[in-house]
């Protein structure tokens, strides 16, 4: 049902580089964010599934990089603080936006 009719809300797409890698996820994503009129587009390079968790975080480094938890060429906590500084930025500018009006 989304694929057909879209999201309405602003939203928020932020991927890893392994997802950008499935084929099928990728068309379905990009099927998706074409229906989204307010949206903000994000693919960090480098990444992995794991860059996202929680875990990044109750893990050592060595532990998420050397088991392929997360991606093996950036910093897990500091592509998890990117992460989540995307987030606070979007909703930050749909804030002003919506203050504005």
């Amino acid at each position: 049902m989304i694929l057909t009719l879209g999201i309405s809300i602003p939203s928020l797409f932020i991927g890893s580089d392994e997802f950008q890698g499935y084929a099928d996820l990728k068309d379905g994503t990009d099927r998706l964010q074409a229906k989204v009129p307010d949206k903000s587009v994000h693919v960090m390079s480098g990444t992995r599934h794991g860059n996202f968790m929680d875990a990044i975080w109750w893990l050592p480094k060595w532990v998420t990089c050397n088991l392929g938890f997360s991606g093996k060429t950036v910093d897990p906590h500091q592509t998890y603080a990117e992460f989540v500084g995307m987030v606070a930025d979007f909703v930050d500018e749909r804030a002003d936006r919506a203050s504005a009006k």
